[in-house]
């Protein structure tokens, strides 16, 4: 007999005796700009019994529950039904793995690879996390799983008559990925940021915070941090309301810091003469049979007082006879209505209605922020040509990634948004509203900032009007003005020590943009050499 089949006798012994499990081993390690690790991979064990050799399922949950390790509903349903290999859990530490093992004979361990991240919640939202398998599921983890998969590998035990493990070969050494990828990020600042934002999310009572910098001249997002996070080790005890990044996923009617795109096209299409009187109405203005209301009420201002002292009147007047198609393929064209394309994150792309659908509110609404749905990045990248002398270069968060020494290295384009000669009047403008205008919370002893403020009405879906308490505070800008490096956004969610971004966001904007610059090496010994001297004066 077996000679006459040995193929198909030979087949029927392996499948009696021999198993495969399938590991994944040697991840690709993810590093920020400079190499610090902020994912890599640690030794862990999983348990697993056969199924025969139990007698009582109960037991083993009872066993796990003393050494504090919890076994899935679906692993206990198989277990109930005590046939073949059978996973208790999953990424076990090694030495209560084999403590266990060493006092329960029938309890049987596997080393494999899990994630370990050392920065944290900090980088949580731009790196992501990996599941069980090692496999990629959220931010950078999810959108380069084909460049860090590692190495699918079998591992084969051998089982005699009754089900028993005669060979196991599960003490595999883990040994270095050539795999890698470096981010933008720097997370020496991502860490200052996040503690400055952590720090000031309590001081105003803010429920959310977010807070992300663009380098104008390359476009690398060089950090990126939002509040509430979660760790990263742990992932399944957060909502998953707190996994995404708030960079990309956070939809907001960005109010008057969305006025900057609106002078940027009133310079570029319209001609607007900065000088120019505007009637602002003193406080009150109806349109439609909707009233616009200012914070303060002015009678009249310089079309460039409009925007240094935030007028929503004034705003809405100097666009009343603007062409509301070009308007419209203005937005279209700065990147509002879809996504950037940034590489390792997933994107929202917010929401900008056809020209076909606006009403006769849309543009005076839009002009001031209302009635359009951006995400912080949307605006951030705007802001950074605006720095760049009217050039976008495409943001981006992955700097390289490294195969067996290939290298990839996305696709980096620049584009003109705005002519040099807006984009210059608009730095000067923005450089105003820190220096006498509603930014002046913004403004250091150290560094020229020029940026705008925020202060938005969150609108509530399910009631169909706009909330009376709670809004949306923010600042957005960059710095240094003489030669802008860096744009930057801060935002957060329904402060309630004050609504107004001018007394909120912006304070934060200061301080992260000073330390952004002392941590770079810019003008450090100028800034001693100051505050010295104010010491000893």
């Amino acid at each position: 007999m077996q000679i006459y089949k040995h193929d198909d006798y030979l087949e029927y012994a392996k499948n009696q005796s021999l198993r495969k499990v399938q590991l994944h081993k040697n991840r690709g390690v993810i590093y920020d700009r400079k190499g610090a690790v902020l994912a890599e991979n640690k030794k862990s064990a999983s348990l697993y019994v056969y199924g025969r050799d139990i007698q009582d399922p109960y037991r083993i949950k009872l066993i796990l529950k003393d050494y504090n390790l919890d076994m899935s509903s679906r692993n206990y349903s198989y277990l109930r039904k005590r046939e073949g290999f059978i996973w208790l859990t999953r990424n076990v530490e090694v030495v209560k793995a084999r403590k266990i093992s060493e006092r329960y004979p029938y309890i049987h361990y596997i080393m494999q690879e899990n994630r370990y991240y050392p920065k944290g919640e900090d980088v949580a939202k731009i790196v992501g996390f990996t599941g069980v398998d090692n496999q990629g599921l959220q931010g950078v983890e999810y959108a380069l799983d084909g460049r860090l998969k590692g190495e699918k590998r079998n591992v084969i035990y051998l089982r005699d008559s009754r089900n028993r493990p005669i060979l196991l070969k599960d003490k595999e050494y883990i040994s270095e990925s050539s795999k890698g990828v470096y981010l933008t990020i720097n997370s020496e600042i991502q860490e200052t940021a996040g503690i400055i934002l952590k720090k000031d999310m309590k001081r105003f009572g803010a429920e959310k915070g977010i807070a992300a910098g663009i380098n104008v001249n390359t476009g690398e997002i060089i950090f990126s941090v939002s509040y509430p996070s979660y760790n990263p080790d742990n992932f399944e005890k957060y909502s998953k309301s707190t996994w995404k990044s708030m960079l990309t996923n956070y939809l907001f009617e960005p109010g008057s810091i969305f006025k900057a795109i609106t002078f940027g096209f009133l310079l570029e299409h319209e001609n607007l003469n900065l000088n120019k009187q505007v009637d602002c109405e003193n406080g009150r203005y109806t349109v439609y049979g909707h009233t616009y209301n200012d914070v303060h009420a002015y009678d009249k201002l310089k079309a460039s007082e409009v925007i240094v002292n935030s007028s929503n009147i004034g705003t809405v007047k100097l666009t009343s006879d603007a062409n509301g198609k070009k308007f419209h393929d203005f937005l279209v064209k700065m990147g509002f209505g879809k996504s950037s394309g940034v590489l390792g994150i997933f994107e929202e792309k917010g929401l900008l209605r056809n020209y076909d659908e606006w009403s006769g509110l849309s543009k005076p609404s839009i002009s001031i922020g209302q009635e359009i749905y951006v995400t912080p990045l949307q605006i951030l990248q705007y802001y950074a040509a605006v720095a760049n002398d009217g050039v976008l270069v495409s943001p981006h968060l992955i700097k390289k990634a490294v195969n067996d020494g290939e290298i990839f290295k996305p696709d980096v384009s620049s584009k003109r948004l705005l002519s040099e000669n807006t984009a210059k009047t608009l730095q000067m403008l923005l450089k105003r509203v820190v220096d006498n205008g509603t930014g002046v919370n913004a403004s250091s002893e150290y560094i020229d900032i020029g940026g705008k403020t925020g202060t938005a009405q969150k609108f509530l879906i399910d009631q169909g009007r706009y909330s009376y308490k709670n809004y949306v505070a923010s600042f957005v800008g960059f710095f240094p003005v003489s030669s802008p490096e860096i744009a930057m956004i801060v935002i957060y969610d329904s402060p309630s020590v004050s609504i107004y971004g001018g007394s909120t966001a912006a304070y934060t904007f200061e301080s992260i943009a000073e330390q952004i610059m002392l941590q770079k090496g810019y003008k450090i010994q100028r800034l001693r050499a100051d505050s010295e001297t104010k010491k000893s004066s």
